[in-house]
């Protein structure tokens, strides 16, 4: 968990103590009436939040070299097959995908995707 903690603390150039921050893997509960309700919910924790990291092994433990692996590898991801996340990450106003060594804004990756294919046609 504090690996997760300095993560964040980047986000918000923390230096005052730690930034606060909600993961859903801990905080939706077990019990299923009470976790289907949270993950109604869910798409407005998003919406509120600054910044939302998305932190899935199948895209944290790669390197990626350009903005078309990097999107293959997240329509591939384990967090793209399950709707639930895919819904938070289209409420988020700032979806940022954690790679190994870099960290990609969605809306950096797809605004740099148009301009390449803008200047191809």
């Amino acid at each position: 968990m504090l690996w997760i903690q300095k993560l964040v603390n980047i986000f918000y150039l923390a230096v005052h103590g730690p930034t606060p921050f909600w993961t859903d893997k801990l905080c939706l509960p077990y019990e299923n009436m009470a976790r289907q309700l949270a993950l109604l919910n869910a798409p407005w924790i998003m919406k509120k939040a600054g910044k939302v990291l998305v932190l899935d092994h199948t895209l944290y433990l790669v390197d990626i070299a350009d903005s078309r692996e990097c999107l293959a590898r997240i329509q591939n991801s384990t967090w793209m097959s399950r709707f639930w996340t895919v819904r938070e990450g289209a409420s988020a106003k700032n979806l940022i995908i954690q790679f190994q060594s870099r960290r990609i804004e969605l809306r950096s990756l797809v605004e740099d995707l148009d301009g390449r294919d803008n200047r191809i046609v």
